[in-house]
């Protein structure tokens, strides 16, 4: 019998609920769970998490705990988490975390605000890197474009205009990536350390001697004086997947919130409380007006208290927003043929044909 760790097991199955259960005996037959003395499962966890989990995702679901159960010998492991727990915790490399981009990126923000932000945070010693936007004989004038260094927050200024001056007493020679010296150009890219801040002017005297840095610290990361393109933060350059960005993770956002709401208002629905079924969806929809499942659950609503023109009106949203919507196509067909029947009774023949035809 492999050798796993019941107590991740354990905690794996409760937060993934029934679903994994099965899927995990399925695969592994009925009485793996129990020869491995995993028992008295508790699904409170799981329980609580289903109400927020959409039913678009419920694929992606399937596939992770899919997986889960097929490398379950690897995941669950004991010699591998016992290595994780020896490991040395206070090695720090960059496949361990997350690279995150600067927030610039994401927000939209008030150009001036930004610039106050970023001098009332600059501090001396921090890294920035720059390019040449003129030379005179008293040093070189850089175009500030982010910050940067070994474990440092990454601002993005490249587009608010802030200047650094590097006198001529702070400047080393400029080696290329060759090893080559050669004189510094207009444009080129630099990495200076910050002597001094001015927010007044909205500029920084800067350096390449290492003045700043702790003689037993680690050198600087990129290197002070030239640099190249390579040496430019990895969230710097190009651009973010679009689901990144703020409007996108606000709308992600949004949706988690609506559907928990919709969630509420069904079970509302179900158990006969309309005016609370109404309210949390009506919730919903003020905050995502596209939930498709709000607006068919609310459709429903509607024509199940008689207002069948109210129904109708969310059907049709909810079809135009996904067209094969099956639940929305079901009941827009059953709505148009109760309003049918409901102006047969009232002896509009004509406007009952038309409706019982669209359905």
């Amino acid at each position: 019998m492999e050798s796993i760790n019941t107590s991740l097991v354990t905690q794996s199955l409760n937060f993934h609920g029934q679903q994994l259960q099965k899927l995990w005996e399925a695969e592994r037959g009925e009485q793996d769970l129990m020869k491995h003395n995993i028992k008295d499962l508790n699904y409170e966890l799981y329980n609580k998490r289903s109400k927020h989990l959409s039913f678009q995702d419920r694929g992606k679901r399937l596939k992770l705990q899919q997986f889960i159960v097929k490398k379950a010998n690897v995941i669950f492991s004991k010699d591998a988490t016992e290595k994780c727990k020896g490991s040395d915790e206070n090695v720090i490399t960059e496949d361990m975390y997350a690279i995150m981009p600067p927030l610039e990126t994401y927000l939209n923000v008030d150009k001036q605000q930004r610039l106050k932000y970023f001098f009332e945070n600059v501090k001396i010693g921090n890294l920035i890197l720059g390019t040449i936007i003129s030379k005179t004989q008293s040093g070189m004038m850089l175009k500030v474009l982010c910050t940067t260094g070994i474990g440092a927050t990454v601002h993005y200024v490249a587009d608010i205009n802030v200047k650094a001056f590097c006198p001529v007493a702070n400047i080393i020679p400029a080696v290329d990536r060759k090893g080559v010296s050669r004189s510094y150009m207009m444009n080129d890219s630099v990495c200076c350390e910050v002597l001094e801040v001015i927010p007044d002017t909205d500029k920084m005297v800067c350096g390449m001697k290492g003045s700043t840095r702790d003689p037993n610290g680690p050198a600087h990361r990129p290197p002070l004086g030239l640099v190249s393109a390579d040496d430019f933060p990895l969230v710097y350059n190009g651009r973010f997947p679009e689901q990144e960005y703020a409007n996108e993770l606000r709308q992600l956002q949004a949706s988690k919130w609506a559907y928990s709401n919709v969630a509420d208002g069904i079970d509302h629905f179900k158990a006969g409380r309309h005016t609370e079924a109404f309210q949390c969806l009506n919730k919903a929809l003020n905050i995502d007006p596209k939930n498709v499942e709000g607006l068919v659950a609310r459709g429903a609503l509607f024509a199940n208290s008689g207002n069948f023109q109210k129904a109708i009106e969310d059907f049709e949203t909810a079809l135009k927003l996904n067209p094969n919507h099956s639940n929305a196509r079901k009941y827009m067909g059953e709505t148009l043929v109760a309003l049918g029947r409901s102006y047969e009774e009232e002896n509009k023949l004509e406007e009952a044909e038309k409706l019982i035809k669209a359905a």
